[in-house]
């Protein structure tokens, strides 16, 4: 009896070794997964942050081009003649002229872009209006939003006067390209006709 007794006790004392080893050899393939799963999990994380960084990276990029090409397209609308107020740039052309204190006076005005003022009628000018307002809704492609003002202008005064006009014009702040320059004396004065061609949106 007492020989079963330890028989029973040893089965029991074997059984509650393997049962502990088991124990352990399961809780370390448990821990061993979820430290896995946690250095896994933690790695993702890692690159959803990066992610995420680099998103806000490319979107500040992006929001810096966009800023910049807005400039930079400010930047050209100054140097373009607005063909629906060309008025505007009469004005600064009268104005170059008191400057250098010469007489102007303008004429031929031609373009390539229906503005509504190439003729009279009350449709043209409505045509130009219209297309003014297709222009800023967007509806129009860039290529038909530009188009060429021609126009000729003859210039009378002193030399120096005709020579200031002249400086001053060629530094103006619009894209005009000259076509011909014609000078002559008349009397005490100097008389210039000029023609040109300026980029009008």
């Amino acid at each position: 009896m007492e020989q079963l007794n330890k028989k029973r006790i040893i089965s029991i004392n074997l059984f509650l070794s393997v049962l502990v080893l088991a124990s352990v050899i399961i809780l370390f393939i448990i821990h061993s997964s979820i430290s896995k799963n946690i250095e896994l999990t933690s790695q993702s994380l890692e690159k959803f942050n990066q992610s995420i960084l680099l998103k806000k990276s490319s979107d500040e990029d992006l929001m810096a081009n966009i800023e910049n090409l807005q400039i930079v397209d400010k930047q050209l609308d100054n140097l373009i003649i607005d063909g629906y107020n060309i008025v505007d740039f009469l004005n600064f052309l009268d104005s170059l002229a008191v400057k250098s204190g010469v007489s102007i006076s303008i004429s031929n005005i031609e373009t390539t872009k229906d503005y509504g003022f190439n003729q009279n009628s009350e449709d043209n000018k409505k045509k130009g209006t219209a297309a003014k307002k297709n222009e800023a809704s967007g509806s129009v492609n860039s290529a038909e939003k530009i188009g060429l003002i021609a126009m000729e202008a003859k210039i009378s005064g002193s030399e120096i006067g005709v020579i200031k006009f002249l400086k001053l014009f060629e530094n103006s702040p619009y894209i005009i390209e000259t076509k011909s320059l014609d000078l002559k004396m008349s009397g005490n004065s100097l008389e210039l006709n000029l023609k040109f061609e300026a980029i009008g949106n």
